[in-house]
């Protein structure tokens, strides 16, 4: 098992690593502003095509306003997260919280490529409890979770790692978001059941839901229900039991 303090030390490396990588190139976003990012890494190609999350994509252009704020839980490498900043603009927040130690340094890396996107970075994974929790890293740094998830087409982890947690309701209070990101790998729906709901946020944000298995689609929807509030589903077009939810307060 990786320590907090081995934890640190790969992101310095990866960090390292990942200076050391190709030029960067250049990738269009909305109103005009573009985004530097790596050519060998993380898939830039569909960025440039328009084929990385397009569900997603449009989601978050339809849903954030300038000066809007976005909380992007399982940030990855934070293409989103600096999209989504493009959109909100200088009065916007968009806080990026992530676990895994690689894609940190991912997201370090890219927020040295693009000063004029500042995204706020919070290196902890969303759980159901605020304290610690152990993370399960797989080689595909896009599929690392945390105990509570757990689906049919998981990964195998290859290490595990000690890392900080922060509960939905805490991230939320902190945070008050307009809209709130959630790719968690399998753990979205115990995340959403552990909150003590809308009635404690500050806000009432629009959830973007990427849900992972059908058992957790159906209990992020049980939560939503519980809370009132409307639900729309959008399912993969691949073979996978994956897709997107939207889950909002009644509009």
């Amino acid at each position: 098992m990786t320590t907090i303090v081995d934890r640190a030390r790969r992101i310095v490396a990866g960090a390292t690593r990942r200076g050391c990588r190709r030029h960067p190139v250049t990738v269009p976003l909305p109103g005009g502003r573009s985004l530097r990012w790596r050519e060998d890494d993380r898939y830039p190609e569909s960025m440039l095509d328009g084929t990385y999350e397009p569900d997603l994509v449009n989601h978050l252009l339809r849903e954030l306003t300038p000066g809007a704020t976005l909380l992007d839980l399982g940030a990855n490498s934070g293409y989103l997260s600096f999209l989504s900043k493009a959109v909100v603009g200088a009065a916007g927040r968009v806080i990026a919280v992530e676990p895994h130690p690689d894609n940190l340094a991912t997201l370090q890396d890219r927020s040295r490529l693009n000063p004029d996107l500042p995204v706020e970075v919070l290196p902890a994974a969303v759980a159901p409890a605020t304290g610690t929790v152990t993370m399960h890293l797989t080689r595909n740094l896009a599929n690392g979770r945390i105990d509570e998830a757990g689906w049919s087409h998981q990964k195998p982890a290859v290490d595990t790692a000690v890392v900080p947690a922060r509960s939905l309701d805490d991230l939320l209070t902190d945070a008050a978001p307009d809209v709130v990101k959630i790719d968690i790998e399998g753990a979205e729906g115990a995340v959403l059941d552990a909150s003590t709901g809308p009635g404690g946020w500050p806000t009432r944000p629009v959830f973007l839901v990427e849900y992972h298995g059908h058992d957790n689609r159906d209990r992020c929807l049980a939560v939503a229900r519980r809370w009132g509030w409307e639900t729309s589903d959008e399912p993969d077009a691949g073979e996978l039991p994956a897709g997107l939810l939207v889950l909002g307060p009644p509009r």
